[in-house]
């Protein structure tokens, strides 16, 4: 009962604000706060923005295979372009570099192997010169040949998944 009193009375002042008499203006502060308004002797300041720092990962703890990681996901979508416009996977790595991966400075030095692809589907490696040894594999559909990687010859599982060496 108390509540509806309170809002009734907020309401009230919400309509009264234009007039702006002294009782009006006390009542406003505490039921206008209840209800979100601001009190009409405050000036509206902006909400501050937020702004947290970026931390970028050294190429030598990592960066490379996240970058061969990030690749091999665009690859997928650009397997399944091609695959949408010819019917196919194709073997060619730079035939279905679409323009976003081209403009892309992440995966520079990124080198990507497709070891097998038909109309049922395909399977590629990648790997980095700042992660030497190492590589990452992933699969899409059907795959005559289990990619493994190079380091610790682990096995792409999960279709469209890069795996990739620790």
């Amino acid at each position: 009962m108390i509540i509806a009193s309170i809002t009734a009375v907020a309401l009230t002042t919400v309509l009264r604000f234009s007039s702006m008499t002294p009782a009006v203006t006390s009542v406003s502060t505490t039921a206008g706060a209840l209800i979100g308004l601001p009190h009409p002797s405050l000036p509206r300041l902006p909400h501050p923005s937020i702004r947290l720092p970026r931390f970028r990962r050294s190429a030598r703890s990592g960066g490379g295979l996240d970058r061969v990681g990030m690749r091999l996901k665009a690859m997928v979508r650009d397997e399944e372009a091609w695959f949408s416009d010819h019917g196919l996977y194709s073997k060619d790595v730079n035939a279905v570099k679409s323009a976003v991966t081209h403009a892309n400075a992440s995966f520079e030095g990124v080198q990507v192997q497709i070891l097998f692809a038909d109309r049922r589907g395909w399977t590629a490696m990648a790997s980095h010169p700042d992660a030497p040894g190492k590589s990452c594999v992933i699969f899409v559909g059907y795959r005559t040949l289990v990619p493994r990687t190079r380091g610790a010859a682990l096995e792409a599982t999960a279709e469209g998944v890069p795996v990739c060496d620790s």
